[in-house]
């Protein structure tokens, strides 16, 4: 069966990479989307230590920046499998199309970013992490709201988008791609009770 979203009903759901050494880590966000009412979540998947040692090995090697971004890619679709092929509440998708179809199974999506070619058009740069790919995500579906799952706290929300970027909280592209966005929330996945909250 498949179920036909509007672009609006999307929320596309950017989860740390940090957090998959949560033991919990499924329960904790499927807990998040069913306690907030999330219908139509899309999930991207940070590519976590993963990416971190592509990077040390870039720092190594230095490796032309669209090699070390379509390694950085791969990583964050290994990642996403992981995720997805872990727990059967979750199913793996390339496309909106079988998001949808995802979806009508009763099955959250985890987009594979890994080869999408609208990706494309994202500048190669470690400037450009998970943040700024959800993000991107985000605009491009025309969904309604972004939600950041990271290990830390938001501080408060009224940090801008520049300061968050600064300070590491987001990658610094992050800025310049969700000044567009309706919506961002945040929500520290770590916590005893996460919860999100309206960022901007």
């Amino acid at each position: 069966m498949t179920v036909i979203i509007s672009p609006r009903d999307w929320m596309v759901i950017k989860l740390g990479g940090s957090l998959l050494d949560l033991p919990d880590v499924h329960d904790r966000l499927d807990r998040v989307i069913k306690q907030e009412k999330i219908n139509a979540p899309l999930i991207v998947v940070g590519g976590g230590g993963l990416v971190d040692e592509i990077r040390r090995l870039d720092e190594i090697h230095d490796w032309p920046e669209s090699l070390s971004h379509e390694l950085a890619l791969r990583a964050m679709s290994v990642t996403a499998h992981l995720f997805a092929d872990s727990d059967s509440r979750f199913q793996l998708v390339h496309s909106i199309a079988t998001a949808n179809r995802s979806l009508g199974r009763r099955r959250y999506p985890v987009l594979d970013c890994s080869g999408a070619k609208w990706l494309s058009t994202l500048p190669c740069s470690w400037d450009i992490t998970s943040d700024s790919i959800a993000a991107y995500v985000t605009r491009k579906i025309a969904a309604s709201r972004l939600l950041l799952m990271k290990s830390t706290e938001l501080m408060n929300g009224s940090v801008s988008l520049i300061q968050a970027a600064s300070c590491g909280l987001v990658d610094p592209f992050f800025p310049a791609i969700a000044s567009e966005l309706p919506r961002i929330d945040w929500c520290n996945l770590r916590r005893d009770s996460p919860h999100s909250i309206q960022w901007k």
